[in-house]
């Protein structure tokens, strides 16, 4: 009796481990399922890390576009061409000043090149120079400008970038005869900018530069010894300076 007794203790307190066992086994589970997340995020880290590493030159910086050369040569190309077709002659400094202030004002901050940098000649270049290692900086024309403007908009359609130009220098047209109210884009050939007349009269086209009228008066009377027909000048000459002298005076009148 004392037996059974004990063996029916035994039992009574055997019984009881299985459910012991399944809490234990309860209680595990949760830091599986921690451990199986960590290991999921673990894993998708890593999987980014080795993208973003594909993403990535040697030098840690993200790759860039590579732009063909020839597509460049070619489009710059294909702008003189067109400009000769509209015009009938090459285009002149006032174009080229025309197109420098376009690219400033509508293309450059526009695009991730600028990254919030003011308009610099060398700083398109430079992003020039990341897109195309071929690419040589050199005095700004309509050819390269433009050029300059597509590419920067859209790397990566540069193989149609020729194609594109004579959109682009529409869009440039359109802009000029909109800011100088002019019908006809003839006139810009014999429309003076600022630059152009403050370079005419010899003054200084340095950002800053101190400029009075008292100084343009004196550069005009200067200049004016020198280009008027009757000292060997020209009429033309004469008038484009005329044209300098009352553009600044007005321009800086009430300075």
């Amino acid at each position: 009796m004392v037996l059974i007794r004990n063996t029916e203790a035994d039992t009574a307190i055997d019984e009881p481990e299985p459910q012991l066992q399944q809490q234990s086994s309860v209680g595990i589970d949760l830091p599986g399922f921690v451990s199986r997340r960590t290991t999921q995020l673990r894993d998708t880290l890593s999987q980014r890390s080795e993208v973003d590493s594909l993403d990535k030159s040697v030098s840690g910086e993200p790759l860039l576009s590579s732009v063909s050369h020839a597509d460049l040569v070619a489009a710059t190309q294909a702008v003189n061409e067109h400009w000769r077709s509209l015009y009938g002659q090459p285009p002149g400094d006032t174009v080229v000043e025309a197109s420098m202030l376009w690219l400033a004002r509508d293309v450059w901050s526009t695009t991730d090149a600028s990254d919030g940098r003011p308009f610099t000649w060398s700083a398109a270049n430079a992003s020039m120079k990341e897109l195309c290692s071929d690419w040589e900086q050199g005095d700004p024309s309509l050819g390269r400008v433009m050029v300059v403007a597509g590419t920067l908009e859209d790397p990566f359609a540069t193989a149609a970038l020729a194609e594109r130009m004579p959109t682009l220098i529409r869009r440039f047209v359109n802009r000029f005869r909109r800011s100088r109210q002019v019908t006809s884009f003839e006139t810009l050939e014999s429309t003076m900018t600022v630059h152009g007349a403050l370079k005419l009269l010899g003054l200084s086209t340095t950002a800053g530069a101190s400029v009075t009228l008292v100084s343009i008066r004196e550069a005009f009377k200067t200049r004016a010894l020198e280009v008027h027909p009757d000292a060997g000048g020209s009429t033309d000459a004469m008038r484009r300076l005329n044209e300098a002298y009352r553009l600044l005076r007005e321009l800086y009148r009430n300075r």
